[in-house]
């Protein structure tokens, strides 16, 4: 193989490499392009409409799917291929590229490579073959083949990069919910979120808790920018008007609680969180056990009685009384 093969070769071998280098930075603007515009697309479009499960599930799958599949395509797969890991561009099919550019190449670079099949395969005469594509391999030495690929062709892609950029800057500036709450209900796809109130619920009551057989008041304080003019309590599948007290401030009368009841306050068009009033066991005593120390001087044995309340000791004796209970943790 003559020295004008190589050298015609190993500026082949660098178009190849300098062809998918270019080939990736164009697919880092292809994926970062499809990345800020569906994101801020779903986004903004979740954050407004408040999609079901499902819809955000189908937002979620294509835009993840969406980014694998350009990633690897524009960039994993020309990267393999800069390293000539699988079906990657032969000599042959870069020839044809640069033929396109330089129209004075023509099929020049082809035939080259052709000759040289002819005189591995064939075996005929070196000779010609050898002069013939010295010939034509010096008419293509001063062609810079790598022209043929431009980086600064990708700039252009730029511009369309901008768009989303600046879009999710401005979304960021005036509005930053938008993208942060909208993207948390897309990447949390399965998990049901209410529409917020445009007020918040605050209990007045200092606790919940109350012994079986209470009754209980739930007072309720509104606060925000708009203010209900009823207000409902509802629990057990059932609804209640609860009672006025001012612009802001509601309550509901419970009698005779037995069991733990869950409740949300409502308006019928928007929910409050489950809260729930826990109803605690009456406190009991199991047994007890009543022990008599009697003093030295009586020769009287200590004893123990159980469950009787009434016992007759000698004077200065001591009493210790033990307690098993329940649903308590001490007496008085």
């Amino acid at each position: 193989m003559s020295k004008e093969l190589d050298i015609i070769l190993q500026k082949l071998e660098s178009f190849i490499k300098k062809y998918y280098t270019n080939q990736m930075i164009k697919g880092v603007l292809f994926v970062l392009l499809f990345f800020f515009s569906f994101f801020v697309i779903f986004t903004t479009v979740e954050y407004y409409g408040r999609f079901s499960e499902l819809v955000r599930a189908f937002f979620y799958f294509t835009y993840l799917i969406g980014n694998l599949g350009l990633f690897t395509y524009y960039f994993i797969i020309p990267l393999l291929n800069f390293f000539k890991i699988g079906k990657h561009l032969s000599y042959v099919e870069a020839s044809k590229i640069i033929a396109k550019h330089f129209t004075n190449v023509n099929d020049k670079v082809q035939n080259i490579l052709e000759l040289s099949q002819i005189n591995e395969l064939n075996g005929t005469s070196k000779e010609l073959l050898l002069e013939s594509i010295k010939q034509k391999s010096l008419e293509l030495n001063p062609i810079p083949f790598n022209l043929a690929i431009n980086f600064k062709d990708n700039f252009k892609f730029l511009k369309y990069l901008l768009l989303p950029t600046v879009v999710i800057v401005l979304i960021t500036i005036i509005n930053p919910s938008i993208i942060s709450d909208g993207a948390e209900r897309v990447i949390n796809y399965n998990t049901f979120y209410k529409i917020p109130a445009p007020y918040t619920v605050e209990i007045l009551n200092k606790s919940l808790k109350l012994e079986k057989g209470e009754d209980i008041t739930v007072e309720v304080k509104l606060a925000g920018a708009e203010i209900p003019n009823t207000l409902f309590i509802t629990f057990n599948s059932n609804k209640f008007l609860m009672k006025k007290v001012s612009n802001t401030e509601f309550l509901f009368e419970l009698f005779n609680v037995n069991n733990n009841i869950s409740f949300r306050v409502t308006d019928t068009e928007f929910d409050s969180d489950l809260y729930t009033i826990e109803v605690l066991p009456s406190p009991s005593i199991i047994d007890f056990n009543i022990t008599v120390i009697s003093p030295n001087y009586t020769n009287i044995p200590n004893f123990t009685v159980k469950d009787i309340g009434d016992i007759s000791a000698a004077e200065g004796s001591t009493v210790k009384w033990k307690y098993n209970l329940r649903n308590t943790e001490n007496i008085s």
